[in-house]
Order: C-alpha cells, then structure tokens, then sequence
C-alpha cells in the first residue's frame, strides 16, 4: 500500500510568491541551506525551478520520511535527501553556505530557541551571505484575525512559549547575531519576506 505523501496548503499558496523574491535575492549560483523543510514540497519546487541552486532541505529526525517522499521521488540534481538538524544542536552538520531559507518555522518553535536559530544560522552563513525569512510576525500586536488565531493555536497544541514574534524583536536578535536587514517585503495573507546579509566581520 503506498504511503500519502504529507500535504500543505500553506505551501501551496505561497510558493509562487517566495519564489520571485529567491529569484531576485538567490540570483548567484550557491548551496541553500532550508531550515523547517516541513513536508518537502518547498524544497522540491524551489530547487526545480532555481536550477542554479544546491538545495539542502533539513528538519527535526521526525519530519524526514515524510519529505523524503517529495525530495525522493522528484529525482532532483541539485536536490540530495534531507538531513536532520535540531536547531538546538550545538554543531549544525552543514558547511558554511551561500544562502539560507526558513519559512513558517520560527513561530513553531519555544521562544528560547530562537536564540539557537539565530546564532546557528550566522555560524552556517558565509561572509556576506544572505537569509531569507517568511512567516508571520506581530507588529506591536497581531496584524489580523488569522495571526491571532495561529498563535493561540500555537501556544494551545504545539508549545506554550512559541507562537508569532514582535516584528522588532526577530530584527534585533539577527542584528545582534551578524545578520543586517537588507529588505522586508510584504507578501500575501499578513505575512512578511525579510532578507538579510551577514555582515562581513560577523
């Protein structure tokens, strides 16, 4: 009996619109590092159509399978099988890179551990390397109805301490991480794309 892949709706609504912002941030060839693969349909469609990229999906040992069976199947050359990364880890088991991705993934995790996400990403970077960030964010409150469910759901069904930030809060913890804000760019249902380049004596 064949196994169902796993299915985001999410993902499929807001593939098209990160992908014209990786198109103009993720212009130069490079390795992408993405944090919180999920599923595995972003890595997928992202690396079939960014050709010029090396696409390395990660997640926590409990999300592999099920996006092995997109990254699988897709036969991708620059799409080898995810690897396992807590960003809790002390050593992330990647090489410094190009570029790295997460989307609606710093919400889900305990707000401690952004701490860990951030220092993680800047130690993975190379010099004046670029992250690109989607997701939610509050902005001295929630910006709509939807935000505000999700992060009630968040605290109730996945971890007390997670849920949506304050905008200003991510822009700090990634300043004081080596990471500039280079542009914010609003996308579709309340969400925001925030690029970043690691500055180059972090």
């Amino acid at each position: 009996m064949a196994v169902e892949k796993p299915l985001s709706d999410a993902c499929l609504r807001n593939q098209d619109p990160i992908l014209e912002i990786l198109r103009i941030h993720m212009k130069q060839p490079g390795k992408v590092i993405e944090i919180g693969c999920g599923t595995g349909q972003h890595a997928v469609y992202f690396a079939a159509n960014l050709p010029h990229l090396q696409w390395q999906a990660t997640d926590q040992a409990s999300w592999l399978d099920g996006a092995n069976l997109w990254i699988g199947p897709a036969q991708l050359a620059n799409l080898p099988a995810p690897i396992c990364l807590d960003v809790t880890m002390s050593n992330w088991p990647t090489s410094p890179v190009k570029y790295v991705f997460s989307a609606n993934v710093l919400h889900y995790m305990p707000e401690a551990h952004g701490v860990n996400f951030f220092a993680g990403i800047a130690a993975t970077l190379l010099s004046s390397g670029t992250l690109v960030l989607y997701g939610p964010f509050n902005e001295q409150g929630y910006t709509s109805e939807g935000n505000a469910n999700l992060d009630a759901w968040l605290k109730r069904d996945i971890h007390q301490d997670s849920g949506l930030w304050e905008l200003s809060d991510v822009l700090n913890l990634a300043h004081a991480h080596g990471l500039n804000l280079k542009k914010e760019i609003t996308m579709p249902a309340n969400n925001r794309c925030l690029v970043f380049n690691k500055m180059e004596s972090a």
